[in-house]
């Protein structure tokens, strides 16, 4: 084992007496409440969110927004109930650690946002933070006690974690260990902003090594759809405080400009997953290709559209079209 994660774990809190298991009844009996929501269906409180996604997909700029939202007592998005609402009472006092940029550009981005009521929103810009440094985290701790800090943002994961090799299993198990104990569980949520793996096109799998991924409640993955339109797709990579199977990736924009400092994001709608888009449109053109009343066969009209015969999703299609008696 390293040194510095050999001291790591010497200098952690030993409990005096080990704790005894919990039998059901003993966990049932336990006092505590559901999942509460800073965000609604973004941000559990307490909880821990990775942010993903390729360079420029404004990834921290919307972090940044959300950041300023939730300090405000705001929901993400102002016109849309759905997502992004919050269930705690007021401004949350929020931390954002930025050690990417520099403070000339993040204030630059946040001047150039909307920031009505933004009165509890504090940030280390630039001064070298790590979390593996016991000094850095009991000042960041001490900082969270006196102004109640509900919400910590830490961009990059890379940087403000302190890690030698982000691909190390054993260092980033006791940096996740370190931010689940004593951050977690003094009921904080903790986001932090990384890259996806390398030619991972849908960005769902974390860079580095697996404990990254492991111990994140919300995974959210950011991809722009239309560059001139600021149009961007966020998706739910990871989801285990809430029924994954009843939230539906959705589209946002990015409104306003530098000059008149308006910046804010929108709701735009939900987005279909891949599959789904990818079968609306072969139905679509196999119905165009037919349009021409000539009669083919499956083989042929696969040919026609460049399309293989054996794979799932044109059987899903054809299936679809021929029990429907559209074809």
């Amino acid at each position: 084992m390293p040194d510095f994660i050999a001291k790591t774990l010497e200098d952690g809190k030993k409990p005096d007496v080990l704790p005894e298991p919990l039998s059901i009844a003993e966990i049932e009996a336990l006092d505590l409440p559901d999942t509460q929501w800073i965000q609604g269906t973004l941000l559990p409180y307490p909880g821990l969110v990775a942010l993903s996604g390729p360079p420029e997909s404004y990834k921290t700029f919307f972090a940044l927004w959300m950041a300023i939202r939730a300090s405000s007592g705001l929901p993400v998005f102002s016109t849309h109930g759905d997502i992004g609402y919050t269930e705690l009472s007021g401004p949350v006092p929020t931390l954002f650690i930025e050690e990417e940029n520099t403070m000339q550009l993040f204030r630059s981005r946040m001047m150039a946002m909307k920031r009505a009521g933004c009165t509890e929103l504090y940030s280390y810009v630039d001064e070298g933070f790590k979390m593996m440094d016991e000094g850095w985290r009991a000042k960041v701790l001490e900082f969270v006690d006196k102004k109640g800090i509900k919400l910590i943002f830490m961009d990059p994961f890379s940087s403000v974690m302190g890690l030698k090799d982000e691909n190390s299993n054993a260092e980033v198990s006791v940096v996740m260990d370190i931010i689940r104990k004593e951050f977690i569980k003094r009921n904080i949520t903790v986001v932090f902003i990384h890259h996806p793996s390398k030619g991972d096109g849908d960005g769902k799998s974390l860079r580095g090594a697996g404990d990254i991924t492991g111990k994140c409640d919300v995974h959210l993955t950011f991809s722009v759809e239309n560059v001139t339109e600021r149009l961007i797709n966020v998706k739910y990579a990871k989801m285990r405080v809430a029924d994954r199977s009843k939230l539906k990736d959705f589209q946002i924009r990015l409104d306003g400009s530098k000059e008149t400092k308006d910046f804010e994001f929108v709701y735009v709608g939900e987005k279909e997953n891949e599959f789904v888009e990818e079968r609306n449109k072969l139905r679509e053109d196999i119905l165009r290709v037919f349009e021409d009343g000539k009669a083919r066969s499956r083989k042929e009209l696969c040919e026609e559209l460049g399309v293989n015969d054996k794979g799932q999703k044109f059987r899903a299609v054809w299936d679809y079209l021929l029990e429907g008696g559209i074809i």
